[in-house]
């Protein structure tokens, strides 16, 4: 990813989306997760205050509450599941109480890494914030950031699932069928993404990359877009909906993971390790006594290795954190 897609994401929401006031911003996101890159130079490009938390806070939502409250924080980038939680954390905390005595701040709160959905708890929230603003943001990680759409006032407007928006500057998306055509409008068809936005590719994996990034036909010569694997289709308001995913993928804790590929990687090790079960099992066919016992021991040992090998790396790629295994939080 070059600087280019970061430099034009600040400008935008500077000028374009009328993000430019010096706010107090919570560095939420996981330095791996490409929005803390948004949280931390929209705010220094803006004359903003960043203000740290720890670990601790970051995946216990009432601390997570109680330190947006006690800072005073006034914008604030989470993830749907993490939005969920700290709305409900305020709620049971009286929210208009919060806001009646000057603690609880917050002017502009963004989501984005997920689909949102509007649950009875994040609409009863921010309809006791009406000073507060809420935008939803879509993105890949190959293009950070692609599209965008501002909450209306009227809580009780809100559908259960919000439009992701219209493009931001210099970032153009089309909804296409199969053959590489614009579906029409109320159609649904992929998303892809063109544009300054777009990543150069994966690296040292040109196959990957070729499949992902593929010629425009509706730019200048040379240009590229990305297949996002989303399907979307356009609204008559000329904004984009969002509508699950046209493959398998699954994102958990931010880390997009593809069952097929890890069922490729199963079966791979499982081929290796049966193999390796072989020569243990002929070794102790030939052996005995305190050998063989030795045998058996090191085979378990292999096969309890080898199963937390699949699981760290070549499965999921994931660590989960018992208490966020099912909250997807960093």
């Amino acid at each position: 990813m070059p600087h280019k897609p970061l430099m034009n994401l600040v400008h935008w929401q500077h000028l374009g989306a009328g993000l430019a006031q010096p706010l107090r911003t919570l560095q939420f996101a996981a330095l791996g997760f490409d929005v803390s890159f948004q949280e931390i130079f929209s705010a220094l490009c803006s004359g903003s205050t960043i203000v740290l938390i720890d670990h601790e806070t970051r995946i216990d939502f009432a601390r997570l509450l109680q330190a947006v409250t006690s800072m005073r924080i006034e914008r604030l980038f989470l993830p749907y599941v993490a939005l969920q939680a700290l709305c409900e954390n305020g709620l049971s905390a009286d929210v208009t109480r919060l806001r009646d005595e000057g603690r609880l701040a917050l002017r502009e709160v963004i989501t984005a890494g997920e689909q949102l959905r509007i649950s009875p708890a994040i609409a009863d929230f921010f309809r006791q914030l009406p000073q507060c603003r809420f935008y939803n943001h879509y993105g890949t990680t190959e293009n950070h950031m692609a599209t965008w759409h501002m909450m209306p006032q009227d809580v009780d407007a809100w559908p259960l699932l919000p439009p992701i928006g219209r493009p931001i500057w210099n970032n153009q998306a089309y909804v296409l069928d199969r053959h590489l055509q614009p579906a029409p409008i109320g159609v649904v068809g992929e998303l892809y993404m063109s544009g300054v936005m777009l990543a150069r590719g994966y690296l040292r994996r040109p196959e990957l990359t070729a499949q992902s990034f593929v010629a425009c036909p509706f730019g200048p010569a040379g240009s590229r877009m990305y297949r996002t694997g989303d399907l979307a289709l356009w609204r008559t308001d000329g904004e984009l909906e969002h509508l699950g995913r046209a493959d398998q993928q699954l994102k958990i804790r931010a880390t997009v993971s593809s069952p097929g590929r890890s069922r490729r990687h199963w079966l791979r090790m499982r081929m290796w390790r049966r193999r390796a079960w072989w020569c243990i099992q002929a070794s102790m066919r030939v052996t005995c006594g305190w050998w063989a016992m030795s045998c058996r021991l090191l085979a378990k040992m292999w096969r309890l290795v080898s199963c937390a090998a699949i699981l760290r790396n070549d499965c999921l790629n994931i660590w989960f954190p018992p208490r966020l295994s099912s909250c997807g939080i960093s």
